[in-house]
């Protein structure tokens, strides 16, 4: 199943500003090298993937001067700026015009995860799934909000807002696969947070979890975007 990519890079990035100030959060440099290149090449090794559509915002013009050209690096990419914040679920609604396939993959433009997309698009795919997250279980989670399973069926049982206890568990790695049509018909409002529907949404639709064992960096934060320079070494 050929599926394309939203890749969210529209956030305001205000916890980096003290060491990524003139670009937005996707390209701030990690080893020499944007942040989103490293995502863009890691699509890349995946065999289900069609287009890449960037859902920019904060000096997207920076992004799409960069990655306008629609054969970048071998990949077709379409860059969409939203003209005002939408939130996450408000860039993905943006985003669906661009989408050609029936179920569609959104990554986070700001975390990493060293998982195969086709397997988490095969599980999706599989199972007929209508919105599949991944997650990963983690012991340091004071960051995170947590995600409580099902695990008979690997559904979302509760989500859990951010413990100050730092109590071990799932994390919501930023990867989710959502049907098309399921998208068109539940995205409602103009700006919304796609975290907060889930969380609305999930005592009456299935949510699936994907259960990832691979390495896993976001940098939203200072401490978070210095221990990068490491992890992709």
């Amino acid at each position: 199943m050929i599926i394309d990519v939203i890749v969210l890079c529209g956030g305001l990035g205000t916890r980096l500003r003290s060491v990524v100030k003139d670009v937005p959060k996707p390209l701030a440099q990690v080893n020499g090298r944007p942040f989103l290149d490293i995502l863009i090449n890691s699509i890349k090794l995946n065999n289900n993937i069609g287009k890449i559509i960037l859902a920019a915002g904060y000096k997207g013009d920076l992004i799409k001067k960069k990655y306008s050209d629609k054969s970048y690096n071998g990949l077709n990419i379409d860059v969409n700026i939203e003209d005002k914040p939408l939130g996450t679920g408000g860039a993905i609604k943006n985003s669906l015009s661009s989408v050609c396939t029936d179920n569609f993959i959104v990554i986070n433009g700001d975390s990493f995860i060293d998982q195969s997309l086709d397997e988490i698009i095969s599980f999706h795919s599989f199972r007929n799934n209508k919105i599949t997250i991944t997650i990963k279980h983690e012991q340091v989670t004071e960051r995170y909000g947590l995600i409580e399973i099902n695990k008979e069926n690997m559904t979302v049982k509760s989500f859990i807002e951010k413990d100050r206890n730092n109590t071990a568990g799932y994390i919501n790695s930023g990867i989710y696969v959502i049907n098309r049509d399921w998208a068109l018909n539940n995205f409602i409002d103009e700006i919304f947070s796609i975290e907060d529907l889930f969380q609305k949404i999930h005592k009456d639709t299935l949510i699936n979890c994907f259960i990832s064992n691979a390495d896993f960096i976001d940098i939203g934060t200072e401490e978070s975007y210095n221990e990068s320079q490491s992890f992709f070494n």
